[in-house]
């Protein structure tokens, strides 16, 4: 039984982890696992491919045209909060500078952002503004939700 347990996590951990930066979607933004919770990627690039190889500290990613981000099947997207550092809302053309999410998130917004900097009283400040942690689940862009013009 214990074989069965430790095939079950590797199959969990056998496939990529999709996300988006969303302030309208944002491309050209470097999404990274803050293991160490500074908003700061620590990444050493020990064979000088440019990319992030384990073993090169806190895994990043880049956003493609449309925002989306992947993150290897080898990463554990659990580790810490989510950070997106840079790159260009598409829609507006405007700069963005530091957005955050929750460990595991897939959406990063201005309002995981809000969540995740107000800490413990996080679920506060979602009902001050007439959401709930379950508006920080979709898209908002695509997102027919009633909430979703307040997540942006």
């Amino acid at each position: 039984s214990s074989s069965s347990s430790s095939s079950s996590s590797s199959s969990a951990a056998a496939s990529s982890f999709s996300g988006s930066v969303i302030d309208g979607y944002v491309s050209g933004a470097t999404v990274f696992i803050d293991i160490d919770n500074d908003k700061t990627l620590d990444w050493v690039d020990t064979n000088a491919d440019g990319i992030w190889t384990v073993g090169e500290g806190e895994a990043w990613t880049t956003t493609d045209a449309n925002g989306a981000d992947t993150f290897a099947a080898d990463v554990n997207v659990y580790a810490g909060k989510i950070v997106s550092l840079g790159g260009t809302d598409i829609t507006t053309g405007a700069a963005i500078t530091i957005l955050s999410a929750e460990a595991g998130s897939q959406y990063i917004t201005p309002i995981s952002t809000a969540y995740v900097s107000a800490g413990t009283s996080g679920a506060t400040l979602l009902a001050s503004m007439g959401l709930s942690a379950a508006d920080l689940l979709y898209d908002p862009v695509s997102c027919s939700s009633v909430n979703s013009t307040t997540v942006l």
